[in-house]
């Protein structure tokens, strides 16, 4: 669940992407898995899905290096782009179901909020 304000809007990385409505300070958990709302499906379900649900997760979501299930937000947290460099980060520090987001630097009000893919899942297909 995302734990800031933010925004869906244009970006010039690709198509949509999150952007911060209040400045974020380094450190600060932006997204946290809550349980009654994400999915986590294993992959036997997964394989049972038909080919438009695989791709919908597969474009929205990811395999979790953490857990091997698949995983899909219920919220705007999908509309993250990719960047090599991004300003969020995974912190492996805090236990959950899957590791929480974290500002990797502080991000201004307006700014993309952009994250590495392939800290949390290798096989993701740019």
């Amino acid at each position: 669940m995302l734990l800031i304000k933010s925004t869906v809007k244009t970006s010039q990385i690709h198509g949509l992407g999150l952007f911060a409505d209040q400045d974020i300070s380094k450190g600060t958990v932006i997204w946290k898995f809550s349980p009654k709302l994400d999915l986590e499906i294993n992959p036997a379900d997964f394989d049972r899905l038909d080919q438009r649900e695989k791709n919908y997760i597969n474009f929205y979501g990811f395999r979790s290096k953490k857990t091997d299930n698949y995983h899909l937000s219920f919220d705007n947290v999908k509309f993250i782009n990719h960047a090599k460099e991004g300003n969020i980060t995974v912190d492996k520090t805090i236990d959950d179901v899957e590791y929480p987001l974290v500002a990797s630097r502080d991000i201004k009000a307006g700014e993309e909020i952009l994250q590495d893919y392939f800290e949390f899942d290798e096989g993701h297909m740019l």
